[in-house]
């Protein structure tokens, strides 16, 4: 997902890459270098691309990357903070985000045993919560 505006409407997703893109702009008579890094919050990761070069009256795009530890409890609120520096000159933003829920399963039916018509079998399902909230399994039954 991308989101051109840092604080994207709703709730983000975790487990998936997330971009956000920002636009630095430069209103000094020289041109400004900064390199940027991102603090991240305990179940964020994430990195930023090297920015270019800033001339007077130049537009250019800070783009970094962020990913919600899939196991991140839903509907809390991690954040994490940009900053731009070089020469002393320092520029931060924060980032609040808000956990969506993600109900997500693994199935591993394992090993399928050949079955002549009308012979039963039992097979074995094993069904693990990769998401991050939780959630009912009914027994299932099924005659094949």
């Amino acid at each position: 997902r991308s989101f051109g505006v840092p604080q994207a409407d709703g709730s983000h997703p975790s487990g998936e890459s997330m971009t956000f893109t920002w636009l630095l702009s430069n209103a000094g008579a020289t041109s400004w270098t900064p390199s940027a890094s991102i603090q991240l919050d305990s179940g964020l990761f994430g990195e930023c691309n090297p920015v270019d070069t800033v001339g007077t009256n130049e537009l250019v795009p800070v783009v970094c990357t962020v990913v919600i530890a899939a196991n991140m409890p839903p509907m809390s609120e991690p954040s994490f903070t940009l900053l731009l520096s070089d020469a002393g000159v320092d520029l931060t933003t924060n980032v609040g985000l808000l956990v969506a829920v993600n109900e997500q399963t693994m199935w591993d039916v394992g090993n399928v045993p050949l079955m002549a018509t009308g012979e039963e079998r039992q097979v074995t399902v094993k069904i693990t919560n990769s998401g991050n909230t939780a959630f009912a399994i009914a027994t299932l039954a099924h005659v094949i």
